[in-house]
C-alpha cells in the first residue's frame, strides 16, 4: 500500500520583534505577531474542517526547539488525530525545504501560515493535480509560491531559489522542469508580508482573522 500523502505546513512561533518584521515596519511589533498568531489559527482549522481527509498535516515548526510551544499554542496541548509536530532545523529556507521533503513516504505539498485565503479544498485540488503532474505550484502575488506539491522528491530543487525575491516562482519552476518534471500552476494568491498585503487581504478573511484575535493584546494590523 503506498503512503498517504503529506501537508508540511511552516509555523513561526508569533514572538514580537522576531516575527513578520516586513509587516511590523507598517504597523507594530505586537501588531505582526497577532496578525501571524490568528493567520496560523485560521489556517489550521481551515485544513482541518473537513472530516474525510486523506492526507496527514505535518506542522513544520519553528524554532525548532519550541516545536512543543508550537504544538500547544495551536492544539491546546491535545494534537488531532492525522496531524503531527515536527521540528524545524537549523539552516536557510531551501536547507528547511529539502528537509521536509523527507517528511512524508508519499506526494508531499508544502504551504506557509502566511496566506490566509487557503482551503482544505486547495490540498484536494493539489493532490488531484499530482495524479496527472509531476509538480503543482500555486503562484503567489509577489513573485513567491503558497504552495508546492512533489510526486515524489526532488532533491536540491530549492539549492539556486532565491527565496523572497521577485523571481523566486520563475526560478524554482525553471529547475522543476530542468529536472523532467511536469508542473500544474493553480489560481494566484496572496501572501502576507507587508502592510500593503494585509489591506489587500478580502474583507472576508480579515473578518475571520479580526474574530481570532478579541481581546485587548488581539490588535491587528490596520
Amino acid at each position: 500500500m503506498s503512503a498517504p500523502p503529506t501537508v508540511v505546513l511552516f509555523v513561526r512561533l508569533p514572538v514580537p520583534g522576531e516575527t513578520k518584521t516586513r509587516l511590523a515596519a507598517g504597523s507594530s511589533p505586537e501588531r505582526a505577531a497577532n496578525a501571524a498568531r490568528a493567520m496560523a489559527e485560521h489556517i489550521v482549522a481551515q485544513l482541518l474542517a473537513g472530516t474525510d481527509r486523506s492526507w496527514e498535516l505535518v506542522v513544520f515548526a519553528a524554532p525548532g526547539g519550541r516545536a512543543l510551544e508550537v504544538g500547544a499554542w495551536l492544539f491546546s496541548g491535545d494534537t488531532p488525530s492525522g496531524v503531527r509536530i515536527e521540528p524545524q532545523p537549523e539552516g536557510t529556507l531551501a536547507d528547511r525545504l529539502e528537509h521536509a521533503q523527507s517528511l512524508g513516504g508519499g506526494p508531499v505539498l508544502f504551504v506557509g501560515s502566511d496566506c490566509p485565503e487557503i482551503e482544505a479544498r486547495d490540498i484536494d485540488d493539489a493532490l488531484e493535480a499530482l495524479a496527472r503532474f509531476d509538480a503543482v505550484v500555486g503562484p503567489a502575488a509577489d513573485g513567491g509560491f503558497w504552495l508546492l506539491g512533489l510526486r515524489q522528491a526532488l532533491p536540491g530543487v530549492f539549492r539556486d531559489v532565491p527565496f523572497s525575491a521577485a523571481n523566486t516562482l520563475d526560478v524554482l519552476l525553471g529547475g522543476i522542469r530542468a529536472s523532467g518534471f511536469s508542473v500544474l500552476q493553480l489560481g494566484l494568491r496572496r501572501d502576507v508580508d507587508t502592510i500593503e498585503d494585509w489591506r489587500g487581504l478580502p474583507e472576508a478573511t480579515k473578518a475571520a482573522l479580526r474574530a481570532r484575535a478579541l481581546g485587548p493584546d488581539g490588535a491587528l494590523p490596520r
